[in-house]
């Protein structure tokens, strides 16, 4: 067994093959998940515009993403994923499952780039590998924003450390690419410059002058993304909290991550300072620091970096998550941050035997892979997906509001129409609720209770035409002719080619026949009337309503020879 490991842990083909095939054997069944509700229909559903044409390249290079986002490489593979498989969910789970694996195996080599033993390197590569805290990034499609920028992130780091070690200019060159890669991937690469010349200022080998120009190749490089993106997209976020507590919440948020680099509690789809505890971060911290103290790292100046690496990379999404008023802290954010913890770990020693060691690391393993697997149901489908957040956040409305549509779309519309409600009280403000809610009471046939929420809808911003018509049809079915006119004479001034011609014309008639039955109404005893009316039927084609019309004329007048006249050519052509 002895010489098993040995001659394991020489071979990098088998080292490599192993960390393949054991997240693959993980994650294969996410392979055949569906979309989740969360982004992925704006993105990739009901994107098809975009993704379905190679022209969107140029496009995502020069416009943002949502109006807020800049990450053409993001979008770039979304557009690949959809030339390969359309709207089949199966090839963007195989992409996300693809980047997991690369990066799990640049892991590895990024490891030995510092000199980290082949053993230690397999070994926390594999506990990247299985984390949990690693699913948020591999299953849930957006999630592989992180990854991606994983993957640029390790490979920046290892081509800078083989320059390092050999000179070659080439190897810096490769590196400043991937760089570049990861700004157009996400903005956090931004505080990369940092850490290599961190890297840089604790290598003695390396001149002033090459250092300088190499800061000064960073600094273009980020400064030259930096304009070109505020160029394209001014989007800063805002704080949504007061000084103090919005730096309470980035210390709240700092030891959240913290937390689940070892603890993977309180996982969620949707987490947030709310429903995160600070004490699995404390915990941790307190676990860091004894490491550092027992452990005796065998190079502080690489554990530093690793701990700074750590910090630095998540430094961007935590205040951005923290600053906000729900202060969700998704768990993909720490994806490429976990590299610095990992070589962090890389550095400790402690004193304990090979095969007492090797016998814990076994059970660590087994136990966050085996809750990597259990919860990985989470994301199997829309509905699932949601549970799960409601379950953690249930007084998040965006997950009651979401899955109600999902529920009208099966057609539960019982179902539907208590998320909808749940919602509302939630939020009473968002449109898309009463939007939602009015389309289950149309369908239920509640017409005055579809037009209420259509109102409310209209009240709260919600410009969307089809809300218009939708009401528009409620007061016709109520039998509110003149409302429901205003709403077509609205419809025409705004949006004349999207009424169906048919529904224009079916309205026009009944508020032409609402119109005469109001004359006739405040003047019953006038004959004349009712033979007006009854050219109009005629015209219209409703013979039956015009000789109705025509016999009551008679019998207001019957001496009048005209009106008998018109009644018995109409009575020869619509018999009774």
């Amino acid at each position: 067994m002895k010489n098993f490991f040995a001659d394991f842990f020489e071979n990098k083909t088998k080292i490599v093959f192993t960390l393949v095939l054991i997240p693959l054997l993980l994650y294969k069944k996410a392979l055949f998940y569906g979309f989740s509700p969360m982004d992925e229909q704006w993105l990739i559903e009901d994107n098809s515009a975009i993704l379905g044409s190679w022209q969107s390249i140029k496009k995502i290079f020069s416009e943002p993403t949502a109006f807020i986002f800049y990450r053409p490489f993001f979008m770039f593979s979304l557009i690949v994923d959809y030339h390969l498989g359309k709207l089949d969910a199966f090839f963007y789970h195989f992409s996300n499952l693809v980047f997991h694996l690369l990066n799990v195996v640049l892991m590895f080599y990024f490891l030995l780039g510092f000199k980290v033993k082949n053993k230690t390197a397999f070994s926390l590569s594999l506990l990247f590998a299985v984390h949990p805290i690693a699913l948020h990034t591999v299953v849930w499609i957006p999630g592989r924003n992180d990854s991606m920028l994983c993957i640029f992130v390790l490979c920046s780091f290892i081509f800078l450390l083989r320059n390092i070690s050999t000179h070659k200019i080439i190897y810096f060159l490769w590196h400043l690419l991937f760089f570049a890669f990861a700004l157009f991937t996400k903005e956090n690469a931004i505080a990369l410059p940092f850490i290599f010349l961190l890297f840089l200022y604790f290598n003695k080998n390396e001149g002033k002058t090459k250092i300088g120009i190499y800061v000064f190749l960073w600094l273009f490089t980020a400064f030259s993304w930096f304009i070109l993106r505020k160029n394209i997209t001014n989007y800063m976020p805002l704080m949504q909290e007061g000084l103090m507590s919005g730096l309470k919440n980035v210390a709240h948020s700092f030891l959240v991550f913290i937390g689940k680099t070892i603890f993977p509690l309180q996982q969620s789809v949707f987490p947030t300072l709310k429903n995160s505890s600070i004490l699995p971060g404390l915990v941790t911290l307190v676990l860091y620091i004894l490491g550092w103290v027992m452990g005796k790292p065998q190079n502080k100046k690489i554990a530093f970096i690793g701990l700074t690496l750590f910090s630095v990379l998540l430094i961007i999404p935590v205040f951005y998550g923290a600053l906000r008023s729900p202060g969700e802290q998704y768990e993909h954010r720490i994806y490429t941050s976990m590299a610095g913890i990992l070589l962090f770990l890389s550095q400790l020693e402690f004193k304990i035997s090979s095969k007492r060691l090797r016998l814990v690391f076994i059970i660590l393993i087994t136990l966050l892979g085996t809750k990597t697997y259990l919860r990985m149901g989470v994301y199997k489908n829309k509905l699932s997906f949601l549970e799960a957040g409601i379950n953690d956040n249930p007084d998040y409305y965006y997950f009651h509001l979401t899955k109600g549509e999902i529920l009208y779309k099966n057609k539960d519309n019982t179902g539907a129409l208590a998320s909808f409600n749940r919602a509302i009280a939630l939020n009473p403000g968002r449109p898309q609720s009463y939007n939602s809610r009015a389309n289950v009471y149309f369908t239920l046939e509640r017409y005055r209770e579809a037009i209420n929420d259509y109102t409310k809808a209209i009240e709260h911003k919600e410009t969307n035409v089809v809300v218009l018509m939708q009401r528009c049809i409620a007061y016709y079915n109520l039998g509110d002719i003149e409302n429901a006119m205003a709403d077509l004479t609205s419809l025409k001034k705004c949006c004349q080619s999207q009424i169906h011609p048919d529904m224009e014309k079916t309205l026009t008639e009944k508020w032409e026949i609402e119109q005469w039955n109001r004359k006739i109404k405040s003047d019953p005893k006038n004959a004349n009337l009712y033979v007006e009316r009854a050219r109009f039927f005629l015209e219209k084609r409703m013979g039956k309503e015009a000789l109705a019309d025509l016999e009551k004329a008679c019998q207001l007048e019957p001496k009048n020879t005209v009106y008998k006249g018109y009644l018995n050519d109409l009575s020869s052509t619509f018999p009774h």
